[in-house]
């Protein structure tokens, strides 16, 4: 419903368009714009986010409002014969020890290098 209060059809954007002239205007793939006009030389001219311009319009696709009503998604019962695999049957792994004290030596500089505030996430 709110699609059809604008200006023009709406199209789908199925291609990356980069403008080359002023008049021109850049879209990427997935954007909804508006065909307000559909020139004989292919070019489309166009309503999106408040501006006006020219794409070429072999790069739209008309997008079907009908099928973009929303409905209420409907979860469908699980049937015995679904395939859904078994649960795990091993324990998860244990939480690592406190790292508190952790140290170690470079033995090339004699540097010593502490790790006790170093997380190692898996």
């Amino acid at each position: 419903e709110v699609l059809r209060v604008f200006e023009g059809e709406p199209h789908t954007v199925l291609y990356e368009f980069y403008p080359e002239t002023k008049e021109e205007l850049a879209v990427l793939p997935g954007n909804i714009v508006f065909v307000l006009q559909k020139g004989a030389d292919n070019w489309a001219s166009v309503v999106f986010n408040e501006k006006r311009g020219l794409v070429p319009y072999n790069f739209l696709v008309p997008l079907d409002v009908v099928t973009m009503t929303s409905k209420p998604m409907q979860i469908e019962p699980l049937n015995e014969n679904d395939d859904i695999p078994a649960p795990p049957r091993r324990a998860p792994p244990s939480r690592p020890v406190g790292t508190e004290g952790l140290k170690t030596v470079n033995a090339e500089t004699n540097n010593i290098r502490d790790f006790s505030g170093c997380i190692v996430k898996v």
